[in-house]
């Protein structure tokens, strides 16, 4: 008997539509453990934002904007973090606990940079998983690898185990899974070197020297121990968080801590404890991580609001020494109807007063995010769900290899 493909198809389709046809959903393929920042999942055109504990599946794309960091368990126990202006696409993820090794992934970097450390299905079987990006294959053999993609260029670089870099042609297809070995590099664990690939020449390079990366995507280093709550300055003991208070000037609902775990002269815990204690991270930069109880879910149209700095933390950083600054005074001032905002502040280092000034955007998400155009300072902040509070971060740099680095909490 012939069968009509065409004609199957179109059934197949009508009986998904039919009262009490049950469409089995795909299966988890991992859980966001992290999402800081501008970080969405687009689901077939649909997006909206990520969150702490949201659950992804195959055919998912990861979307960071500026600031954006989103930290992913995958249900083998593999890792990922994927870095600001980022797209991943989550492709293929079968997987079996029963039988790992005939799992298969397949993720494609369209751009950004993404850190990618295997778990299961990589482990039992290294040709059933496969990275790729606009114009390179990257297969593995166990590993801790980050890949940076644009359309024209690709660069990786491993901490563990080994890759295999290769350009696409007709004996390494895109929908393929597992190394190829037609125009390859391989590249093990090393300190000093990377792969290169341009569209231009179309053949890998190995290259001497540290990978180039943006430079806002070195923030929130993922490591393969997931005790280690996804960054790799481990504590040593995760000990119980003393919360700020919910309420009095310049604490109100927000938290904040520091990505290293030793950090000289700093005082307070790591980000680490924050996590373990339950505690949510929604900005960051490469020293502080900073939440909210609860964020807002959506400002009003065309609101707009002022506030006064009533607290925070400063220090001046040199030589990976940081010395207590103080935040003197400041105003913040959001316009949604012109999606904006500004902010004004000075803080003291004991013998010079430093102006801050940032303005930036501000969407209805509650984030505001500074323009280096129209500021001296790098700048973050979100909104808390009470609208009344704001939880920001800041970076300055001033002389001499200085950098003035803190949090600020604004209430109006």
């Amino acid at each position: 008997m012939t069968i009509n493909r065409q004609l199957l198809a179109a059934a197949l389709a009508t009986a998904m539509l039919l009262p009490g046809t049950v469409v089995m959903a795909a299966p988890a393929a991992g859980d966001v453990m992290l999402a800081v920042g501008q970080a969405w999942v687009d689901d077939n055109g649909q997006k909206r934002p990520l969150e702490r504990g949201t659950q992804l599946k195959a055919g998912q794309k990861i979307i960071t904007g500026s600031g954006g960091h989103v930290h992913v368990k995958m249900k083998d126990g593999s890792l990922l973090a994927v870095r600001p202006n980022s797209v991943l696409d989550i492709e293929v993820f079968e997987y079996d606990a029963a039988n790992p090794g005939a799992g298969k992934i397949r993720y494609a970097l369209k751009n950004g940079v993404v850190r990618s450390v295997t778990g299961a299905i990589g482990e039992a079987n290294k040709g059933a998983f496969r990275l790729n990006t606009p114009i390179a294959a990257i297969g593995i053999r166990g590993t801790d690898f980050v890949t940076f993609a644009s359309d024209a260029t690709t660069r990786a670089s491993v901490k563990s185990g080994a890759i295999v870099v290769s350009a696409f042609s007709e004996s390494c297809k895109v929908e393929s899974f597992g190394a190829c070995w037609d125009k390859t590099v391989d590249l093990a664990a090393s300190t000093d070197s990377y792969v290169e690939l341009n569209r231009k020449d179309n053949t890998p390079k190995l290259l001497k020297g540290n990978l180039p990366l943006p430079a806002d995507s070195t923030v929130l280093p993922v490591s393969g121990d997931i005790a280690s709550v996804l960054q790799e300055n481990k504590a040593s003991s995760l000990q119980k968080v003393t919360p700020l208070p919910d309420s009095g000037p310049g604490t109100e609902g927000v938290h904040w801590g520091r990505w290293q775990n030793d950090a000289n002269g700093m005082n307070g815990l790591p980000v680490t404890a924050l996590l373990a204690d339950g505690k949510s991270i929604h900005i960051a930069t490469s020293i502080f991580g900073l939440g909210l109880t609860k964020k807002v879910d959506r400002l009003p149209d065309r609101w707009k609001a002022n506030f006064s700095l009533t607290g925070g933390a400063a220090y001046i950083q040199a030589n990976g020494q940081y010395t207590a600054a103080d935040l003197i005074s400041g105003t913040l001032g959001i316009d949604l109807g012109s999606s904006s905002f500004t902010a004004n502040a000075i803080v003291n280092d004991g013998t010079i007063a430093h102006h801050l000034q940032a303005a930036g955007t501000a969407d209805w998400r509650g984030y505001l995010v500074a323009d280096p155009t129209k500021s001296n300072t790098s700048f973050t902040g979100i909104v808390h769900a009470n609208q009344n509070t704001v939880g920001s971060i800041f970076e300055k740099p001033i002389d001499d290899g200085r950098q003035l680095t803190g949090t600020m909490v604004w209430n109006r």
